[in-house]
């Protein structure tokens, strides 16, 4: 016969045929650093309060506090020829929830900048020519929506 304690129990009944989990079952947990792309669980308040896990990023998404903004520069040198053309490719440290956003492109050399490939890691820069380039390219990518 297998014999559990009361400081052992995960999961226990509340009276009406519910289940809970026992407040050890966080408290003696190790504690780390979330990343954005750790899960959490919640109640789905649109599905009957079902439990349902998002990603940190889903809940950082969801906050005040203005429309959130990835930004950065790159050196000249960091560009590489691709069909002819000089192309840089941006990678975010962290993944925007999906890819609607806008970017912005400024560059100390003259050019008709564009992007392509956007996704919700990262997009790529377009010089639009195989030209050498002497100064920075800096870039903006602002997510959609209001704040």
């Amino acid at each position: 016969m297998i014999q559990f304690t009361p400081t052992l129990t995960i999961v226990t009944s509340i009276g009406d045929g519910a289940q809970a989990l026992g407040k050890t079952s966080i408290s003696n947990k190790t504690l780390v650093v979330a990343d954005t792309t750790d899960h959490v669980l919640i109640g789905d308040t649109s599905d009957t309060d079902n439990l349902k896990k998002v990603t940190i990023q889903s809940i950082i998404d969801l906050s005040s506090g203005g429309l959130k903004t990835k930004a950065g520069s790159v050196t000249n040198t960091s560009f590489v020829t691709v069909s002819g053309k000089r192309v840089y490719d941006v990678v975010f440290s962290t993944a925007f929830s999906d890819a609607n956003y806008s970017v912005a492109i400024m560059g100390e050399d003259e050019r008709v900048w564009t992007y392509e490939s956007k996704a919700s890691t990262g997009f790529r820069i377009q010089s639009n020519t195989n030209s050498a380039l002497s100064g920075d390219t800096d870039w903006t990518a602002t997510k959609h929506g209001e704040s």
